[in-house]
């Protein structure tokens, strides 16, 4: 997720426990080739180089096949082409979800990608396209399965669907079940109780979890434990959290982006909080990073008893 999966919040994911794999922000083609200022950043593969893989994003075929070798010649675990992203600004250039509309453009990269990466996986984040198009859904994912993608990740909703428009699972369970590699299946995984009911109705050979993971970084522990403990729960203290997301984010961040960072974080993180939406909203009009932050801390002043709580009941 972009200016939320850096290394600073990765840590943080990890002081509960991680995940089975982190995906980075997405990182631009042409920019990682030019060494743009602050590049460095996003292709930093700590504090898990076994677990994280590179996300790219491009509209350019020989620039996404040489970012991805220079990625891959690196530590990670592997690389992912984000074919997914709708945001216009991506879209009206050629990216993200862009690629899912010429199927033999895309698995023509898919084969150059094959071979650029190596050893290390290969993946594509998708989404249903531009309509609900079974069909042409599962022949995409076949064509990228052929060109030798090891696993794909479906976010169930066509280009035009904003957030408030559910995702339609149906579509992830069809894909898996016409391919041979794994499908994980992504969107509006907000609940434990929601994980278990798309593993009943809508099986998939894995999940990606996004906003609910930057909402509460003990989500991959706490649902984890819940699969084979249904009685298992989690202490959560609420202050020394955001506490450690500052650490972390002016440890491994640069300056510059401690203000975009923290806004993208608690617009998610305040859904924990009673009085979260109003207090998140107000941080995201903030523009110096110590005002942010002791605004940020003064919500636990302010309302002490909402600092320490049971992860049962953040869902």
């Amino acid at each position: 997720m972009a200016t939320v999966s850096h290394v600073g919040f990765r840590h943080l994911v990890e002081d509960w426990g991680g995940c089975s794999l982190h995906f980075s922000e997405m990182i631009d083609a042409a920019a990682h080739l030019r060494g743009r200022r602050y590049e460095s950043y996003y292709s930093d593969p700590a504090p898990c180089p076994d677990r994280v893989v590179f996300q790219i994003v491009g509209t350019n075929e020989e620039e996404l096949v040489a970012a991805a070798a220079s990625l891959a010649a690196g530590d990670c675990a592997g690389i992912d082409i984000n074919m997914g992203c709708s945001a216009p600004q991506l879209y009206r250039r050629g990216a993200g979800v862009a690629w899912m509309t010429d199927l033999s453009k895309a698995a023509r990269l898919a084969e150059r990608l094959r071979k650029a990466v190596g050893t290390k996986s290969l993946s594509m984040k998708l989404r249903l396209g531009e309509t609900e198009d079974g069909e042409r859904l599962v022949a995409f994912g076949r064509a990228l399965e052929a060109a030798g993608a090891d696993f794909l990740t479906l976010h169930p909703r066509v280009r035009r669907d904003t957030l408030s428009r559910p995702s339609r699972w149906k579509w992830v369970t069809v894909l898996r079940d016409s391919l041979t590699i794994p499908v994980v299946g992504n969107g509006d995984l907000d609940r434990f109780s929601v994980l278990e009911a798309r593993a009943r109705s809508n099986p998939a050979d894995g999940w990606m979890v996004g906003r609910q993971g930057v909402a509460a970084p003990w989500t991959f522990r706490y649902w984890t434990s819940r699969w084979s403990n249904p009685g298992f729960d989690l202490e959560v203290d609420l202050e020394r959290v955001c506490l450690r997301f500052h650490e972390l984010l002016e440890r491994h961040q640069p300056p510059e982006f401690w203000v975009s960072r923290s806004r993208r974080f608690y617009h998610y993180f305040g859904k924990n909080l009673i009085f979260g939406n109003r207090w998140a909203a107000r941080i995201q009009n903030h523009r110096e990073y110590p005002v942010l932050v002791r605004d940020a801390l003064a919500y636990f002043r302010d309302h002490p008893s909402e600092r320490v709580k049971f992860a049962s009941l953040l869902e």
